[in-house]
């Protein structure tokens, strides 16, 4: 049967799981210099995640938007597959509710993104005027 980790013994298992050597106090499971470089590589790829899924985002969001918006005004332009076509939905009114609509997700995300930070910033001026 396999052992449990106690909390009387949590300076015996290091970083791979085993038992085989005691942790040294200190012990960083990355070099500090590669740390920066991971941080970086993070970021460029969470950035180019999210600029990837612009595309088919606007093009969801401007398919409903057109639907909704022929059904009211103009329900003869949508056919069997509950679809209107593309060069319909590229008239001014329908741009003008899908740029609000994309304004509006943006200004959300910025926010959350913004708030988020709060707490670490909080934490961040504690350790400083502690030291």
């Amino acid at each position: 049967m396999a052992e449990l980790c106690t909390a009387a013994e949590p300076e015996e298992i290091t970083a791979g799981g085993d038992r085989s050597e005691a942790h040294q106090p200190g012990r960083r499971l990355l070099p500090t210099s590669l740390t920066p470089w991971l941080v970086f590589l993070v970021a460029v790829l969470w950035h180019s995640a999210d600029r990837l899924i612009i595309p088919p985002l606007n093009r969801l969001l401007e398919a409903n938007i057109c639907r909704v918006y022929f059904r009211e005004h103009d329900p003869s332009v949508i056919d069997s597959s509950d679809q209107v076509p593309e060069h319909l939905c590229k008239s001014n009114s329908v741009q003008i509710q899908l740029a609000l609509l994309l304004g509006c997700i943006q200004t959300i995300g910025l926010v959350c993104g913004r708030l988020y930070l709060v707490p670490y910033f909080y934490r961040l001026v504690q350790q400083t005027l502690t030291r």
